[in-house]
């Protein structure tokens, strides 16, 4: 007697292998965003730093150019932070792409895996029927011979 053969298992194999693919992009794109967030908030700290000093500079009198150096980098700060916050809601756009790739890909392997089982009952059912038939076929005829 010949066992279930899966006609889906290519299918299952590239559903598994998109979804693990998906994944380790998914996990890539997770540590570039938070390595930017840490870079945001790097400047952002630098920039409070900045302020304080310039603030602590213009209260103690300090020189012009030096208060106009503190300027100067508070101003070069804000654009970065500026510019962070601008490639981090990017970098947000698509870690959600692939966020939802990722649970499409998953609602697929799942969905074909369902239809492989769905089918694999089915076969063996169809196989427990045809035992008992055939069981049924040799009683009957075990009875036939025996009367």
């Amino acid at each position: 007697m010949a066992g279930y053969e899966s006609h889906l298992k290519v299918v299952i194999n590239a559903r598994r292998t998109r979804q693990e693919i998906i994944q380790r992009e998914l996990a890539v794109q997770k540590g570039r965003l938070l390595k930017e967030e840490g870079r945001l908030q790097q400047w952002i700290d630098a920039s409070e730093s900045a302020m304080d000093g310039l603030s602590k500079r213009q209260q103690s009198g300090g020189t012009p150019s030096e208060i106009g150096l503190y300027y100067q980098f508070v101003q070069s700060q804000a654009k970065k932070i500026q510019a962070q916050r601008i490639l981090l809601t990017e970098l947000e756009a698509v870690y959600e792409k692939k966020r939802q790739a990722l649970e499409i890909a998953t609602q697929e392997k799942v969905m074909v895996e369902k239809i492989e089982e769905k089918r694999k009952q089915a076969y063996m059912a169809g196989l427990r029927k045809k035992e008992s038939a055939l069981l049924d076929e040799v009683a009957g005829q075990m009875k036939w011979r025996m009367s």
